[in-house]
């Protein structure tokens, strides 16, 4: 492992979590998970069920409504539904855990958020040390704790490598290690501790993992021909006349960030400048329609889905 290093000089690209969610960092020192989740405005939340009832003052049978008390104003603030069973856990309760990290690893808090009106929230905590690929090629690792209040979204972690030539979130499942797991729900320290645990040692397992895998593709050479090919499946021909200048400019962006764009100059030439080029056009350059302050795209980045699946796809295709 390489000491963490820093952006390029004068690099602007704003991390997805850092567009969404309050910069947590203190000055000096680590906050605590207190001091977080006030600086996110994620505290004293009281998530709580309420019954829910038809137009018609009907109660709705087997579901009830999650709402939560916005600190700010003092509001209620509908979260979801679920079924009468769900266990609710509160902001506080995942910062806890939060904390067993951070004391068994010496990682720090970075960012922290909601989504949906606090249907999510997510919290990034940055490792202290990265990994450099080939001993130059510097990326960040950060690791991401999301948990749902609606139902819909289980307590987990995710580890999120960040390539710092380009910003690139790499969020990619790998064939020896897991990207994420989930957090089962402990209420005692001795649990947390184990999850904690837990949580750093499939960590590290897969920034091995990471670090090895591309070191495999930065050792493979990458044809144009092969490069095509791998960019008409990202990008398939268009289906009318209309559509084709649209599908042009996209190839055309990739090619740029494959042959000439400094961001991908480490490698060039290879599978890994080709994974690379693929990421960073899903990340920051794939169209996004009325994104007028980046909000949009940093959603699209850290919801995943379809831009996941472009990077697991070029994944895949480069390493059969």
């Amino acid at each position: 492992m390489n000491a963490t290093t820093t952006a390029p000089a004068g690099f602007t690209r704003t991390p997805a979590w850092r567009t969404l969610g309050g910069f947590v960092r203190k000055d000096s020192g680590n906050m605590t998970a207190r001091e977080a989740m006030v600086a996110a405005g994620l505290n004293d939340w009281n998530v709580r069920k309420e019954p829910m009832f038809t137009a018609s003052g009907i109660e709705i049978p087997n579901r009830v409504a999650t709402v939560r008390t916005d600190p700010a104003t003092g509001g209620t603030e509908y979260l979801g539904y679920v079924g009468h069973n769900y266990v609710i856990q509160q902001n506080e309760e995942t910062f806890d855990f939060l904390d067993s990290i951070v004391d068994e690893s010496g990682a720090h808090y970075d960012a922290a958020g909601m989504m949906k009106n606090g249907a999510r929230i997510f919290t990034t905590l940055k490792m202290p040390e990265g990994i450099k690929i080939a001993g130059e090629d510097a990326h960040d690792i950060y690791l991401l704790a999301s948990n749902g209040h609606d139902g819909f979204n289980a307590f987990q972690v995710a580890v999120m490598p960040m390539r710092l030539a380009c910003t690139n979130q790499l969020t990619m499942s790998l064939r020896g290690a897991k990207q994420s797991w989930k957090i089962r729900h402990t209420v005692n320290m001795a649990g947390r501790l184990t999850e904690a645990r837990n949580s750093l040692e499939l960590t590290f397992d897969y920034m091995d993992e990471f670090a090895s895998e591309m070191g495999r593709l930065l050792d493979q050479e990458m044809t144009n021909d092969a490069f095509d090919k791998l960019v008409k499946g990202i990008i398939p021909d268009a289906k009318s006349d209309s559509g084709k200048a649209a599908v042009d400019e996209k190839r055309g962006d990739l090619w740029h960030l494959f042959t000439e764009a400094e961001t991908n100059a480490f490698g060039r030439g290879t599978k890994y400048a080709a994974f690379n080029a693929v990421t960073e056009w899903a990340d920051w350059l794939a169209p996004m329609r009325g994104d007028t302050d980046g909000t949009k795209r940093a959603k699209r980045i850290l919801d995943g889905g379809t831009v996941q699946d472009v990077k697991d796809y070029a994944l895949a295709s480069l390493s059969a």
